[in-house]
C-alpha cells in the first residue's frame, strides 16, 4: 500500500497551495479521491466481517462452537 501511494504521488505530482503560495504533497485522502479505487484495507476488513457473519449463521460449525463455548483442550471430533 505504501508503494502504491508513492507511485500515485509521482504520477499526480505535488499541488500548488494558493493560500500559502507553496507546493505541497497530496494527502492520502486526496490521492484516493483522484485515483478512484477502493481502499484495500477497508475492503479486506469488510470481507472478513462478511465471512465471520456467514460462519456465525451456519449451524454446527467449529467457528460457532469456539465462539459460543470457549473450549479448553483438544479440538472436538465433529464427524
Amino acid at each position: 500500500m505504501i508503494f502504491e501511494r508513492k507511485v500515485i504521488r509521482k504520477i499526480f505530482g505535488p499541488i500548488y497551495y494558493r493560500q500559502t503560495n507553496e507546493w505541497r504533497k497530496l494527502h492520502n485522502v486526496e490521492l484516493q479521491g483522484l485515483f478512484q479505487r477502493p481502499n484495500i484495507v477497508r475492503e479486506i476488513a469488510k470481507r472478513k466481517l462478511s465471512w465471520a457473519g456467514h460462519a456465525w449463521r451456519k449451524r454446527g460449525t467449529l467457528v460457532k462452537w469456539v465462539i459460543e463455548e470457549e473450549p479448553n483442550g483438544k479440538r472436538p471430533n465433529l464427524t
